[in-house]
């Protein structure tokens, strides 16, 4: 039994850490390839077209661990048109926009 142990820890480190490392070097290349845009669903992709079967899952926790999250842009949305047709309402307030002084 105890040789066993030191057997197991004298071989060094297991094929699946021996994957990882070299699937997270190719999970950053393709990350900061995309300019760190792209989540665990497009590198998977990437990476079944260069050849790797890899689950998301997978892809995600190699992610999460060596801290890479994808960066979203925020879309411009143009909220007020100064250039409309519609009808402008008459000042039944008789509230003065332009005052010439102060109260």
């Amino acid at each position: 039994m105890r040789s066993s142990c030191y057997r197991w820890y004298s071989n060094g480190s297991c094929n699946r850490v021996l994957e990882d490392q070299k699937l997270t070097l190719e999970i950053k290349n393709i990350f900061y390839a995309s300019r760190q845009t792209y989540g665990s669903p497009r590198i998977k992709q990437e990476l079944l077209r260069r050849g790797y079967r890899v689950s998301r899952n997978r892809i995600s926790r190699l992610m999460k661990s060596n801290g890479l999250r994808s960066k979203l842009k925020k879309k411009y949305k143009i909220t007020t048109d100064s250039n409309h047709s519609f009808l402008i309402f008459k000042n039944h307030l008789d509230r003065d926009f332009n005052p010439k002084r102060l109260n």
